[in-house]
């Protein structure tokens, strides 16, 4: 997720986050992630390539672990995320 162009959180499959610092080299296709709580130690790094206009594939490292991934451009408007703010919600929203 970025939220920041220099921040990124990664969704761990135990459903916890990692927050990374996040350097990103547009003109050579390269991500670059540093330990938030130990700066300038890299912790992962990736190359990307558009695969289609609303597609990015990314190929690298986090942690010394081999990763590859996809991401897929989401049309925002088609997200249920602008209906406010509610700490209790009586009943599901359904639509």
């Amino acid at each position: 997720i970025f939220d920041f162009p220099q921040l990124l959180s990664v969704q761990n499959q135990d459903n916890t986050f990692s927050a990374y610092g996040a350097g990103i080299d547009a003109k050579n296709n390269r991500l670059t992630l540093t330990n938030r709580g130990r700066a300038g130690q890299p912790a992962g790094n990736f190359t990307f390539t558009r695969t289609a206009a609303n597609q990015m594939s990314f190929i690298g490292q986090i942690d010394r672990q081999p990763l590859q991934f996809d991401l897929q451009l989401v049309d925002l408007s088609k997200m249920q995320i602008n209906r406010g703010f509610h700490w209790i919600q009586e009943y599901p929203y359904n639509r």
